[in-house]
């Protein structure tokens, strides 16, 4: 059975959720670039 749309965006939500505060805590940037049909994160963190 493929799993619905509805169920999908709330779980990507929460996962982007938890990756955000996992980079704010090591003082790192996410940056977002997304076009119609694609979508790339770029995560920094410092060394």
């Amino acid at each position: 059975m493929p799993v619905k749309a509805f169920y999908i965006k709330p779980l990507i939500e929460t996962f982007l959720n938890i990756v955000q505060k996992i980079i704010d805590r090591h003082q790192g940037t996410v940056d977002v670039e997304s076009q119609p049909g694609k979508t790339a994160f770029t995560v920094l963190l410092p060394t």
